[in-house]
C-alpha cells in the first residue's frame, strides 16, 4: 500500500495502490477523486478525511463488513481502469496500427 499525503493542506489526499482496499473504499461510499499510473502500479486517489483514516483501519483489522454486491461493483470497475489505462499506455508506447485493405 501506498500512502502518500499530497493537495493542499486543506484538502490532503490519501493514495493506495491497494487495489482491494481502493474497492473497499468505493464501496463504503468513499469517492475516487483520480487515479494515475507510477510506473507499472495504479494509484487510486482518495480525500484524506477522518472516516477514510478510520476504514483504512478497519480493513487492516478485519474489522469491518461490506455489501458484496458493492464490494465486487466496485473491484469491477477498478479493473476495467486498470485494462483501459494498460490500452491507452500500449497505444501511446507503440503507436496506433493502420491495416490496409
Amino acid at each position: 500500500m501506498i500512502k502518500k499525503l499530497h493537495g493542499t493542506p486543506e484538502t490532503p489526499h490519501f493514495d493506495t495502490s491497494d487495489l482491494f482496499l481502493a474497492a473497499f473504499l468505493i464501496a463504503k461510499n468513499i469517492p475516487l477523486l483520480s487515479h494515475h499510473s507510477k510506473g507499472h502500479i495504479m494509484v487510486f486517489v482518495f480525500d484524506e478525511t477522518s472516516s477514510v483514516d478510520a476504514l483504512v483501519q478497519e480493513y487492516y483489522n478485519l474489522n469491518s463488513q461490506v455489501n458484496p454486491q458493492r464490494l465486487a461493483g466496485a473491484l469491477k470497475s477498478l479493473k476495467n481502469m486498470l485494462h483501459e489505462s494498460r490500452e491507452n499506455e500500449n497505444k501511446n508506447e507503440y503507436g496506433t496500427h493502420t491495416h490496409f485493405e
